[in-house]
């Protein structure tokens, strides 16, 4: 009996001190469940974003054509430390719906992106560019800088002659071409439910999205942040239209990093448990 107790101490006082170690390094934690005006002091809100009674809206509701909107969390993330090799963790919740108002092709998606902390909307990037790229350098991946989880809904090739021919879920590597992409459904007016997660060890982005009747999406891609974007970062969404018609309507976000030294927990794991040992 004395033993699981020491035992259970033990892993008591491991746990408490992986936490602490955790809690110190550099991290960012936050939560919408849902837009309120108060909200709007935590972001940065550019082109037509704006927030609507307990919603986000990322482009105008009007049903007016070319509407470019982003909304950017105000504080930083630290992605990485690159002079120690460290590499944060990310966890991205957020549910979102689309409304096409009788457009018979609604268009064009929204995104959610990783870009440099000074990031604007690029100059002509309505439309299929979705608020991320310019036009010019949209399919150069050593022109850009962001990295983006894209929910696409137009596919005419003869525009966008770098989309698959269906909607789809895709992972942009600073290229509007996706890097990863799978089929998705477009549901008029229904809420999608997304994760979005980092792991850092794997160097893997993967998202998970789900209708509330349990129809699912899921994709992955191996991405070094560290090497693609700048040690800190701004996270955000970006959303567009051209000559169709929808609203892109945000109903909640939280987001998770935690930018951890694994070494240094390592060493203070067997430091515990050796020191328990004795």
């Amino acid at each position: 009996m004395a033993k699981q107790t020491l035992s259970l101490f033990s892993s008591i006082a491991i746990f408490l001190a992986l936490l602490n170690l955790a809690t110190s390094q550099d991290s960012l934690s936050f939560s919408f469940n849902n837009f309120e005006q108060e909200a709007e002091k935590n972001l940065i809100l550019q082109g037509d974003a704006h927030i609507d009674p307990n919603v986000l809206q990322l482009t105008r509701t009007d049903s007016q054509e070319i509407s470019v909107g982003r909304a950017l969390y105000l504080a930083q993330v630290h992605l990485s430390d690159k002079s120690t090799n460290r590499l944060a963790n990310l966890q991205i919740q957020f549910s979102f719906s689309l409304k096409s108002r009788g457009s018979s092709h609604p268009a064009d998606g929204l995104a959610v992106f990783l870009a440099p902390a000074d990031t604007t909307i690029p100059p002509g990037s309505n439309g299929g560019l979705l608020g991320l790229f310019e036009p010019d350098n949209a399919l150069n991946a050593s022109a850009n800088k962001v990295i983006a989880v894209e929910f696409d809904t137009f596919f005419d090739r003869s525009s966008n002659s770098w989309d698959p021919s269906y909607t789809h879920i895709g992972i942009d590597v600073n290229s509007i071409k996706s890097a990863k992409t799978v089929r998705w459904d477009r549901r008029d007016d229904q809420i999608l439910n997304v994760l979005v997660t980092y792991t850092a060890s794997s160097r893997t982005l993967a998202v998970s999205a789900n209708y509330p009747d349990g129809k699912k999406y899921e994709l992955s891609h191996e991405v070094d942040l560290a090497k693609e974007l700048s040690e800190y970062v701004r996270v955000g969404f970006s959303a567009a239209t051209g000559q169709q018609f929808q609203s892109h309507t945000l109903h909640s976000w939280s987001f998770t990093s935690v930018l951890l030294n694994t070494v240094t927990m390592e060493n203070e794991y067997l430091v515990f448990t050796r020191g328990i040992e004795k």
